[in-house]
């Protein structure tokens, strides 16, 4: 089995790679050892590739498509826990109609901060896009992942932010989904993505739990934990 220590220094030694080949580039092109038309092409494709998303530090959602698959298999192969955790940012496009998109990308980054805290460093948190985010949790199982939801949820719910004087509390709905044999990545993202898509459905500011063992309905397959 792989242990916790060694898949974690497998993540940071991925993170260490692609900084210093954006450093390699970024030194090359200073010191004129690569011509501009090579290095315009190079950053294209580092774009393309990066794995840090530049407003919360998160990991982007191509890093997260392949570091998904990774994981999968890892599971399949042990026998390991897998959950993925879907986090979405309440009421986003409300805070960005009434008060601007400066707002809403501080309340974006405050969850961010608050995740970051209360998950471990062998998790993988990353920015799907807008008021989303998501979380691989290796070696995790449902009840494990729960409490990480619900330390996540205990810091969110009331946290604010302060503009002109008014303070804007914020919230969040969380999706949880474990991974099966039969999973792909895509599935076991629809599983969690549809779990916070009910939350926010029906009580939005809760979690919910995607229970894939019921087979028919959609609300028979997901159970609210408070």
């Amino acid at each position: 089995m792989i242990k916790g220590a060694k898949h974690k220094n497998q993540l940071q030694l991925r993170k260490r790679q692609a900084f210093e080949k954006g450093l390699q580039l970024a030194t090359g092109l200073k010191a004129k050892k690569i011509t501009p038309e090579r290095f315009a092409k190079s950053y294209a494709k580092l774009r393309e590739t990066a794995i840090f998303e530049s407003m919360t530090g998160f990991f982007t959602n191509y890093f997260f498509e392949v570091e998904l698959k990774r994981e999968i298999s890892i599971a399949r192969r042990y026998g390991t826990p897998l959950c993925l955790m879907v986090v979405d940012l309440d009421k986003l496009k409300q805070i960005n109609d009434i008060y601007g998109h400066s707002v809403g990308n501080k309340a974006i980054v405050l969850l961010a901060k608050i995740v970051l805290q209360h998950i471990r460093e062998e998790d993988i948190p990353c920015r799907w896009g807008g008021d989303e985010f998501t979380i691989i949790l290796p070696f995790t199982d449902t009840n494990e992942a729960l409490l990480v939801a619900r330390r996540i949820k205990g810091l969110v719910d009331g946290s604010q932010i302060e503009i002109d004087k008014k303070r804007i509390s914020i919230s969040a709905s969380i999706g949880i989904a474990k991974f099966s044999p039969l999973d792909s990545p895509n599935t076991l993202f629809k599983k969690a993505d549809k779990a916070v898509y009910h939350v926010k459905e029906t009580q939005r500011g809760e979690i919910a739990v995607y229970g894939s063992e019921v087979r028919k309905g959609l609300k028979n397959k997901l159970t609210l934990s408070y």
